[in-house]
Parts: structure tokens; sequence; C-alpha cells
């Protein structure tokens, strides 16, 4: 797979489970950064999966929605 700096991905050792940015390519793997938390990790190439902009939608909203519940419990104390 042919990947570029600055793409969306996620780690399929982890069960897709954090997104991250492509910071930079090596010859075998890649530098990754958090694209929602302030995180910095390296993976082959092979555990890559690019993210869709449809599939990108969807983490969004889950995120968004994770967000207000926890605002809402915030504000039951």
């Amino acid at each position: 797979m042919d990947f570029t700096v600055g793409e969306r991905v996620t780690r399929k050792s982890y069960q897709h489970d954090l997104l991250f940015r492509i910071a930079k390519l090596g010859a075998s793997e890649a530098v990754l950064h958090g694209e929602d938390i302030r995180l910095i990790a390296d993976a082959p190439f092979a555990d890559l999966r690019r993210v869709e902009e449809r599939d990108l939608k969807k983490r969004k909203k889950v995120v968004r929605k994770q967000e207000e519940h926890s605002f809402k419990l915030f504000r039951q104390d």
C-alpha cells in the first residue's frame, strides 16, 4: 500500500481504536501523530488502514456523543 504524509489511518493491531495522521514515512514504517489525543507512535505499513471520509464522519459523531455524555455527567455534580 502506498501512504502519503497527512493521510488519516488506524492501526489493525489495536482494533482501530484511535485515529492517527501520518507525520513521516520511513522505508517500512510510518510515524503517526494522534488526531484526537496527544500521542506519537510508529507502525509498519502492514498494520495501517486508511480511514475513508464516511468512516471519519461516523467516528466524529461517536466522539461528539461521548463528549456530550461526559459534560452531562460533570454538570450533575
